[in-house]
């Protein structure tokens, strides 16, 4: 089984590194199949740049060119979500 986590971000600069560490580490203590979905909502603050240049096989990125809310944020990530759950 392998599930998909869906991130949507807006502007989250001061919480990303740390929210985004801590999620990784407890999906590979429970040794699951996993992706993770992060889609940035044409944040302003460094966020994008962070992702950009986050590395991770397991990460797929998303970037709106405008904020389409978190909705239609999850809407796009469950399109091209690959797990089972979602």
């Amino acid at each position: 089984m392998k599930i998909s986590i869906i991130l949507c971000v807006f502007n989250e600069m001061r919480v990303i590194e740390k929210s985004f560490k801590e999620l990784y580490e407890d999906c590979e203590d429970k040794k699951i199949e996993y992706e993770i979905i992060i889609v940035d909502n044409d944040s302003k603050d460094g966020t994008r740049e962070w992702l950009v240049s986050l590395q991770n096989p397991r990460v797929t990125k998303v970037f709106n060119e405008r904020n389409i809310g978190k909705g239609g944020s999850i809407k796009k990530a469950i399109g091209i979500a690959s797990g089972e759950y979602s």
